[in-house]
Order: C-alpha cells, then structure tokens, then sequence
C-alpha cells in the first residue's frame, strides 16, 4: 500500500487518497479519516475503492464536474438594506413630522 495523500477537510477530517494491491489487482482508494485519541488519523468505513484501471475515468469526470462548477456564473448577492444606505427609507423618515410638545395652560 502507498502512503496515503491527505487533503485536510476540517480539525476532525481529512480525505486519504491511496492505493494498495488485493487479488492480484490494483486499487485507488478515497477514503474519509478522523483524528484518533492518539493523534493519529485512522480511516472509517466512508469512501470508495476502485480498480486503478478505472481511475483515468474517475479523474476525467471528476475535472470535467470541477471544471463545469467553476466556470459556473456565481449568482450576485444582495446587499442588506440598512437606514444609512436605504435612501429610500431615509426619504420616507424625514417626511414623518416630528412629535412636539403641547404646551398647557
């Protein structure tokens, strides 16, 4: 088995990619890992292992997904509206008189 590459996800997590031969055959795996008590990182059951052959395939899709999400247009956000920067508020404020005070006599 080859040293698995770690691509950190959070504090917790990282994705291992490595492979190792089973049968006779060669296998890529891309595997979840979490921080063990002891600091290590151990890998748990999520994840998935292909045949090396399959592997071209996966990158070519993986790039093509990557590739068509980055080119993506990315949808504008809307800024918030606050007193300062909402003339239109501000307008509609000043137009409301202001209390006064009756005078009694």
């Amino acid at each position: 088995m080859s040293e698995p590459i770690f691509i950190k996800k959070n504090e917790r997590t990282s994705v291992g990619v490595s492979i190792s031969d089973y049968n006779e055959k060669t296998y890529l795996h891309i595997r979840d890992h979490y921080v063990a008590k002891d600091g290590t990182l151990s890998p748990t059951r999520k994840g998935i292992a292909i045949e090396i052959e399959l592997a071209t395939d996966l990158l070519q899709a993986l790039t093509a997904l990557v590739g068509t999400q980055m080119n993506k247009p990315k949808p504008k956000r809307k800024a918030k509206a606050t007193p300062a920067s909402d003339k239109g508020l501000a307008a509609c404020l000043a137009a409301i008189p202001a209390k006064t005070k009756k005078n009694k006599s």
